[in-house]
């Protein structure tokens, strides 16, 4: 590597401004020698001072990322547009979440939509992904369900799992298709078997449910696992009801314990109110109403109000066997999921309306953690 990089330093010496991009990147990337991000920013400008949108992109997404250099989502957004300008579609995808989301720039849905469709009509699968999302939610284009199906299928075509995924979810809900669970089931299929956490949870579902295929617990939880030992919370929760009611698994009450507690300690409101129950109960567990008391007040916090009444009752349980009564009040959510803001006298977290798992301290911060991959798992419950 050191001869590649000698000859490599002579051509860009000659005025070869791709040789500058190259050494820059094999900095970047540490192939043959050590990875250096300093010297990667430093050959790299020098490319994209003289235009090389390769390299444009490539320090736009380091500015981005804060590699070798301080972040800085301005210049990274002055990059990926001289880059953008030249007709690089990767970069002109990021300055599309770039408007997006508001980094860098004033957030501007419309912009994004251009930018998406410009990187979209070449063909680059995530512009396609993030092209159907302007339709299907209707920020930066129309609400079109119709249209929406159109891109996530052209990205889907290309083996891009996320959009495989949406595109299942739609045939399954019947938006933009005709509802057909065996097409949701074949799409979910597809993204599930490049090892993408979502979808595996998603056919484990339709297993479960008998959707467009014959029930079976047992590949039920075998996608579940899947799922799981990637730790989805929504998957594993599932994962501990199939072992809490011994479906495709025999009955284990201390394995339906442990996955309740894997996806409890992600916040997941629903297994924290069953792992709650069982240290009410005892069940795989040694009967332990302080820990209950502790996980169904954290899933009540989060807006579960079965946990809130199972809580009312161990509380009361504990009264009657102890000097000293816990509060009646279930503690308040303390921070809002997606920006992590804490609640005060001008802000009030309120649960996702749909699951009432995660927290937020305004519709700004739903949207965002919504298009950041809740829907995936909000969807499904």
């Amino acid at each position: 590597m050191a001869l590649v990089i000698e000859l490599l330093t002579k051509a860009a010496n000659q005025g070869h401004v791709r040789a500058h991009y190259s050494i820059g990147f094999i900095y970047f990337l540490g192939s043959g020698v050590a990875q250096d991000y300093k010297k990667a920013v430093q050959w790299t400008q020098k490319a994209a001072d003289q235009g090389f949108s390769d390299a444009q992109f490539q320090l736009g997404t380091m500015y981005y990322n804060g590699d070798g250099v301080v972040l800085d989502y301005k210049k990274a957004v002055r990059w990926f547009r001289k880059a953008a300008d030249q007709g690089s579609a990767s970069a002109q995808v990021n300055l599309g979440e770039m408007y997006n989301k508001g980094k860098g720039v004033a957030q501007n849905y419309d912009e994004a939509a251009r930018l998406f469709r410009k990187a979209g009509d070449q063909g680059l699968d995530t512009a396609q992904f993030f092209l159907a999302n302007t339709f299907f939610y209707g920020e930066g284009a129309a609400q079109d369900y119709k249209k929406a199906e159109q891109w996530y299928r052209k990205a889907a075509h290309q083996d891009f799992p996320m959009a495989q995924l949406y595109l299942g979810t739609m045939y399954a809900d019947g938006k933009g298709v005709a509802q057909d669970h065996k097409k949701a089931v074949w799409w979910f299929r597809k993204a599930a078997d490049q090892g993408y956490a979502n979808a595996q949870y998603s056919l484990g579902n339709k297993y479960l449910h008998g959707e467009g295929v014959t029930e079976d617990n047992i590949e039920a939880e075998r996608w579940f696992r899947k799922a799981a030992d990637q730790s989805l919370d929504t998957a594993q929760y599932n994962l501990g009801i199939m072992y809490h009611e011994g479906r495709g698994v025999a009955q284990d009450y201390k394995e339906a314990v442990r996955w309740f507690r894997k996806a409890a300690d992600q916040g997941f409101a629903s297994a924290q109110s069953s792992l709650g129950i069982m240290y009410r109960d005892g069940m795989g567990v040694a009967q332990d109403l302080n820990e209950a008391l502790l996980f169904l007040s954290a899933a009540e916090a989060q807006g579960d109000e079965e946990a809130g009444e199972f809580r009312k009752e161990v509380e009361a349980a504990l009264c009657r066997t102890s000097s000293e009564c816990p509060s009646l009040e279930a503690p308040s959510p303390s921070k809002c999921t997606c920006c992590g803001r804490g609640a005060d006298s001008t802000v009030k977290l309120k649960p996702c309306p749909r699951c009432k798992g995660p927290i937020y301290c305004g519709k700004d911060c739903q949207k965002e953690h919504w298009k950041k991959g809740h829907k995936e798992s909000c969807i499904q419950k």
